[in-house]
């Protein structure tokens, strides 16, 4: 007798395998295209429909012997292929992270997307319909009774629409520069940008641009305001909330989602100060669980914010180190922003001593210019205060500086850790250190003193010399 809790996957299962052998497909239409043949064309027509339809028939093949089923807390998945047959299986207790997600380009056809993690980080996702994906991930990982409702406010949200849009955050940037110098070019300019919008940026960007760079602008700013319609969808209806063991959060406009976590399985927390989050002093909570690292998950005010306890009561985020200690090593903080800005420098000195190889250097070199210095500055933060600090539990907690970031990060789980010395640390008492985290994460950090990683090895830990 069947199982009657064994299910066929939604039909989009069969399009969703062969998504990479459909690239095949176009190989017949490049060859026609490269020669300009009209007779080949036709027949690379025909031979695109033979292929397709192949396709298509192998997908039904597939998606008729693949099923799943949910039996003693078990999740089967079952793929048969002839006399051929494939068997994974999880079990529910292991499980830290499931997601509904209902896409917009499945919506249509009635198919969701589910997705679910382990602890130890195996991602897998299947193609459900919309009852039966509710269902199974009910029966994986219900959500439990509300103990704290950690929705953020309507301007939380959309700080937190702005934080995830990463191109977005460069044009606030520049939005705030020309507020600044607007009082001393006049108002008016700024009231008729304001006005014509576009046309009148796009006029500006021609005057002071090269031919045709101006007209690549305003495809920049059209994809930034797309990016950020689509950070606003992501956010809307935004909310969280807090269980006993579980976190839930729901929310999104054009792909609504609704997933759950284990909190006994978060891997580590990361609350980032990017530029964009020391303008509106509203820094975003990452959360790793298993093999899921997702968008940002609540908004805190800093450090001691009282919902980081909430959620971790015996976490601890690190502060800065306020004395970096001797001879620590600026090359592997400095070294790239430092680069940036003596190319540029070099442009800008053979533009003015040749003005006819760069015509636009002064125009066009001085946003690299600008974003090198931010760089220099963020990194020599970095270099004085990245840290490694052991908590009372025993484990690390990590300050440390990718890029424009600053990651104040508190490592629930024993990570794997390389370290590895060349001739001047080891003469100086220092070392690289790598941390290796669930979900094929590292941590890396640089010139650290010897004293502070020996908390992290023990017996079962590498050190390479």
């Amino acid at each position: 007798m069947r199982n009657p809790l064994q299910h066929k996957f939604h039909p989009v299962y069969s399009l969703a395998i062969l998504r990479k052998p459909a690239i095949l497909c176009v190989v017949p239409l490049l060859a026609a295209l490269t020669r300009l043949d009209l007779p080949a064309l036709l027949t690379a027509l025909w031979q695109e429909l033979a292929l397709i339809s192949a396709l298509l028939v192998m997908g039904l093949v597939l998606w008729h012997g693949a099923g799943w089923q949910l039996q003693n807390g078990r999740l089967t998945f079952r793929r048969t292929l002839f006399t051929l047959q494939w068997q994974e299986s999880f079990s529910a207790e292991d499980l830290a992270f499931v997601a509904v997600r209902r896409c917009w380009y499945l919506r249509p056809i009635g198919a969701v997307r589910l997705e679910f993690s382990t602890e130890r980080g195996a991602t897998r996702h299947l193609y459900l319909s919309r009852s039966a994906a509710e269902a199974l991930a009910d029966r994986l990982l219900p959500a439990e009774a509300t103990v704290r409702d950690l929705t953020p406010s309507p301007a939380d949200r959309l700080v937190l629409a702005l934080l995830n849009c990463d191109l977005f955050a460069t044009v606030v940037l520049l939005a705030v520069s020309l507020r600044n110098i607007s009082d001393f070019m006049g108002r008016r300019w700024t009231q008729e940008m304001a006005q014509t919008g576009l046309h009148t940026i796009e006029g500006v960007l021609g005057h002071w641009l090269p031919l045709g760079l101006s007209g690549l602008a305003s495809v920049l700013l059209l994809l930034t305001a797309f990016t950020l319609l689509l950070a606003f969808s992501r956010t809307s209806g935004y909310h969280v909330f807090l269980g006993r063991t579980t976190v839930r959060c729901t929310g999104g406009l054009l792909s609504p989602t609704r997933w759950v976590l284990r909190r006994e399985c978060i891997t580590c927390a990361d609350l980032r100060r990017t530029p964009m989050a020391r303008l509106v002093k509203r820094y975003p909570l990452f959360l790793s669980v298993g093999g899921y690292t997702g968008n940002a998950v609540l908004l805190c005010s800093g450090l001691q914010d009282p919902t980081l306890p909430c959620l971790f009561p015996d976490a601890v985020f690190p502060q800065p180190a306020k004395h970096p200690g001797k001879r620590r090593s600026p090359v592997p903080f400095l070294w790239a922003p430092v680069l940036l800005l003596a190319v540029c420098a070099a442009l800008l000195l053979a533009g003015a001593h040749r003005p006819g190889i760069l015509p636009y250097a002064g125009r066009l070199l001085w946003l690299p210019m600008a974003a090198g210095v931010v760089w220099l500055w963020i990194a020599l933060e970095g270099w004085r205060g990245d840290c490694l600090v052991q908590t009372a539990c025993g484990l690390p907690a990590v300050c440390t500086t990718h890029r424009l970031t600053h990651h104040h990060i508190c490592i629930l789980r024993r990570p794997a850790a390389v370290r590895w010395q060349n001739p001047f640390s080891r003469r100086v008492g220092r070392c690289e250190l790598r941390l290796g985290l669930p979900g094929r994460r590292a941590i890396s950090l640089h010139s650290l003193r010897l004293a502070d990683c020996d908390c992290l090895f023990d017996s079962s830990q590498e050190e390479v010399n």
